[in-house]
This record gives structure tokens, C-alpha cells and sequence, in this order.
């Protein structure tokens, strides 16, 4: 099974496309390679499977709230709280463990706000690089609280859009800044 695909950023200049006798998928789909003579135009890229996750808008006093991601394509950007739904999760079990995991806080209400997606590329431990898609379902919540739980699981902040540099953010904050006005 083909589990890595060929990237070309000059790809209307590449002709050497063939079909790979080596790589049969599953579904009996066609995997294709390409051969390049310049490989620093080219390299091999990952591409991970879609990642569909919950992510929440919280805003107090004219301020977002924002976690520092510690790891992913994301690391050391703000983003917004949330994540991965986990198997058998409704959507509001998944936002409502997020925030608690996240920056240890619980809401009363939430509302479908947008349904946002993203293609990411990151580097992974090994130093390959890799291509993320996410889907996010951004949700607004209101009457937050803090919980019970001892501590936060990322650093996080609440922060003035207009004091946020869009290149420290991720691109879920970036559509924020983008259809707020604070």
C-alpha cells in the first residue's frame, strides 16, 4: 500500500509521471511516482490521514482565548483551545474535555460558529516533513468557569486580536482575526 506521495512544487514543469508497478492500494486505485533529475525541487512528503477536531471561541472583556501549542505543525503558535474528537465522542463531549484538558475550564453553552478547514505542513520527529489536513468545527462558548481539575495541559492567554501577530498564530486563529473586530 502507498503511504507516501511524491510533492512537486514546480509540478506543471514535471513530464516523468509513471505509473508504480510496486504500489497497489487497497482499493486498486492507481499510485503513481515521479523521477526528477534536481531533488532539491522535490522531496518526498507524508500525508497524514484527515483530522477532524472541536475547537472553541471563548472571548471575555474584548479578549480570545488562545493556547501556545507545544507540539504538531502548530508548535509554539496560538491557537484555539481544542482538538481531536475521539472515537464514540459526541461533539460536545470532545469541546467539553478539550477545554478541560487544555486550559481547565468548563462552559454552560455552546454555538456552531464556523466549520473551518486547514492544510498544514510540519516536520516530524524524524525531520520528514508531512502535510495535515484538518477540519475544525469552531463552536463559540459562553459562561466559562474554571473546573476542578488541578492544572492546565498548555500554556494559554487572553489576547486582543489586534495585538496578535497573524505569523504566531495558527490558521484557525488566523480566520478569527479575520472576521472579528475587537
Amino acid at each position: 500500500m502507498c503511504q507516501i506521495v511524491v510533492y512537486c512544487n514546480y509540478l506543471a514543469e514535471c513530464e516523468d509521471f509513471k505509473q508504480d508497478e510496486n504500489c497497489v492500494r487497497k482499493d486498486n486505485s492507481v499510485c503513481y511516482s515521479a523521477f526528477f533529475e534536481e531533488m532539491p525541487l522535490h522531496q518526498t512528503i507524508h500525508t497524514l490521514p484527515s483530522r477532524t477536531g472541536v475547537y472553541a471561541i471563548a472571548i471575555e472583556d474584548g479578549k480570545l482565548l488562545v493556547v501556545q501549542q507545544q507540539k504538531g505543525p502548530h508548535i509554539g503558535k496560538w491557537d484555539l483551545p481544542g482538538g481531536q474528537i475521539e472515537f464514540g465522542e459526541t461533539i460536545e463531549e470532545a469541546l467539553r474535555r478539550e477545554l478541560l484538558e487544555e486550559v481547565n475550564l468548563t462552559f454552560a453553552t455552546y454555538e456552531l460558529w464556523d466549520n473551518l478547514t486547514a492544510v498544514t505542513r510540519g516536520v516530524d520527529a524524524q525531520g520528514a516533513p508531512y502535510d495535515l489536513h484538518q477540519i475544525a468545527l469552531v463552536y463559540c462558548v459562553d459562561g466559562l468557569s474554571p473546573a476542578d481539575q488541578k492544572t492546565s495541559e498548555l500554556p494559554y492567554a487572553w489576547v486582543s486580536l489586534n495585538q496578535l501577530d497573524p505569523e504566531q498564530a495558527s490558521p484557525f486563529v488566523q480566520a478569527i482575526i479575520q472576521q472579528f473586530d475587537f
